[in-house]
């Protein structure tokens, strides 16, 4: 993050300062919150806000973006900065040049001080300010102090449009669990806040690994829900996360599967790239484009963007991934998550069962691969196809 002062000086009208109703400092002689306000004409808005604060990727081509860019560019609008919040920033202090008629901000630590509402605004603001006629105005906010309450204050203040968990937590850095285990190009293609446009939301990733949760999931308790209510898998990361804090993550179910992290995306990627080579043995030359759901053409894997040439619902996918938990253990000495067996290995195997069954599962229930995705009964069968192999294996080892 930059470290170097940021000093932004803004011509505004309106300026004051409101103090902090308990006083300057709190109990403990520490600083307490001031805010201050003015009102900025649009063109006198700064391009260099800094945004990495802000919890939310900003949307242009919704109803609301919409609204606000008639109301700013409307010169007959001269209600724009009573309708629009405004936007807010965090600082390490404001100060008032009453001679130039100037705000003077000053940020110091850009993991704290930007922009942490009213990005949408200050977005439509910087595109469309040089076709606003006349003078508009918007509120500007600025609270310093604020470091303390930092995450409490941009999820508190990003409610009109609720924020998801997931930007929440980027804000607070609780994925990096994910991103120290994860290859550095995949890291780079997740999405962990709302409406950015990377590849991969950081939900899809969460479901996948929740999928490997021995801790959670055992031989009749599936992990359906990794499928069917995703959400809820990024509340489970966020619960394990506050329950682990204090060990610092130490027993934490996704801190415990980070050797095997990577394995678990190859073993995704690995099914999506050869799922219809396996349904072709496993039916015996039949035909995976006509599967239902199924989509054909020049594709890319959801994980590595690998050419595909099919594309293959979830609820196809996600089942078969999940049947490979029964291959992870827990190291009883570092308590990290380790395989049993190799996973791709096993697949190679029976993937071309695993893959014409769960078509098959598909077909009964109508043609419908989402029916399939939330059938409980499917993943455990499987599971236990899974399992079986294993302990079959084992058991011909020791005739050996």
């Amino acid at each position: 993050m930059q470290k170097e002062k940021l000093v932004l000086r803004i011509k505004s009208v309106g300026y004051r300062h409101i103090p902090n109703p308990y006083g300057e400092y709190d109990e403990n002689k520490i600083l307490n919150p001031q805010t201050y306000q003015a009102y900025v004409d649009v063109k006198d808005i700064p391009d260099n806000f800094p945004m990495e604060t802000n919890p939310r990727e900003q949307k242009l081509n919704t109803k609301t973006a919409k609204s606000i860019k008639d109301s700013l560019i409307d010169e007959s609008d001269l209600n724009f900065q009573l309708k629009n919040r405004g936007i807010l920033l965090t600082a390490e202090s404001v100060t008032y040049d009453s001679h130039k008629k100037e705000m003077v901000i000053t940020m110091s630590d850009m993991t704290y001080h930007g922009n942490v509402d009213g990005g949408h605004t200050y977005k439509l603001i910087k595109q469309h300010k040089n076709d606003v006629n006349g003078p508009k105005y918007v509120k500007i906010e600025v609270i310093t102090n604020s470091e303390d309450i930092f995450q409490e204050l941009a999820a508190a203040r990003n409610t009109s449009v609720q924020v998801q968990d997931k930007s929440i937590a980027e804000l607070e850095n609780k994925f990096f669990l994910l991103k120290d285990s994860m290859p550095r190009n995949i890291v780079n293609e997740i999405a962990f806040k709302e409406n950015d446009i990377k590849r991969i939301p950081v939900e899809n990733i969460i479901a996948i690994l929740s999928c490997f949760d021995i801790s959670a999931y055992g031989d009749n308790n599936q992990p359906v829900s990794a499928y069917s209510a995703k959400g809820t898998m990024i509340k489970r990361y966020l619960k394990y996360f506050k329950e682990y804090e204090e060990v610092k993550q130490y027993g934490n179910p996704f801190h415990a599967m980070k050797n095997i992290i990577p394995s678990i995306l190859d073993l995704y990627d690995h099914l999506e790239c050869n799922i219809s080579n396996y349904y072709v043995k496993g039916s015996k030359n039949g035909r995976f484009g006509a599967v239902k759901g199924v989509k054909t053409g020049n594709l890319k894997s959801e994980l590595y963007g690998n050419k595909i040439d099919h594309g293959t619902p979830k609820g196809l996918i996600l089942p078969i991934v999940a049947a490979f938990r029964t291959l992870v253990k827990e190291d009883a000495k570092t308590g990290y998550y380790t395989w049993k067996a190799d996973p791709i290995k096993y697949l190679e195997i029976l993937g071309p069962d695993l893959v014409y069954s769960t078509v098959e599962r598909s077909r009964t229930l109508g043609n419908n691969p989402n029916a399939a995705g939330k059938d409980a009964q499917h993943w455990k069968s499987l599971y236990f196809e899974v399992n079986n192999k294993y302990l079959n294996d084992r058991l011909a080892e020791l005739d050996a």
